[in-house]
């Protein structure tokens, strides 16, 4: 059985304080604090319920929701009938959300986005700089999982580029 891994040392995700390497991760952004409050949050879960070959990489705040990057077995995130997820939502004080960290941009944003159907993604690239344009039906509008500007904001850290939604 593989334990489980976070942004932080095995050590940090049960302490208090952080060592040297993981306070040098956070001064440089590298880290963030709400990765570091996840982290922690994660370890003390695995404590009752054990949580393996899985992996945390990032978590982004949206209004209600924090969202987490997780790769390997997901389902261990969750929990049986989702204690997990539903501890560590009681833990961070919203709902936490759990999704796939991939290089496959699209599967990524239908995760962010919900159930709205995606029509097309669009890559604008200008001198210095990359936009991503996401076309969802009009009619899925009310089906975001989040407001528009948060999605935008969050969808941005997570592909490294200018992102806006238009509705079609």
């Amino acid at each position: 059985m593989v334990p489980f891994k976070t942004v932080l040392c095995d050590r940090d995700n049960t302490r208090e304080d952080l060592c040297i390497e993981c306070k040098k991760k956070l001064s440089s952004s590298e880290i963030t604090e709400l990765e570091v409050v996840v982290s922690r949050a994660l370890g003390k879960i695995s404590k009752n319920a054990p949580i393996t070959n899985a992996q945390f990489h990032r978590a982004i705040e949206l209004e209600d929701v924090i969202v987490l990057l997780c790769s390997g077995n997901l389902g261990s995130f969750i929990g049986k009938q989702g204690r997990s997820v539903a501890e560590l939502s009681k833990i961070l004080g919203k709902k936490a959300r759990i999704i796939e960290n991939t290089k496959n941009e699209k599967k990524t944003i239908q995760d962010l986005i919900g159930s709205c159907r995606i029509i097309g993604i669009e890559k604008k690239f200008a001198p210095g700089s990359t936009q991503t344009v996401i076309h969802i039906l009009k009619e899925d509008e009310n089906k975001l999982s989040a407001s528009r500007d948060s999605l935008e904001k969050g969808l941005e850290r997570v592909l490294g580029a200018k992102t806006t939604i238009n509705f079609a």
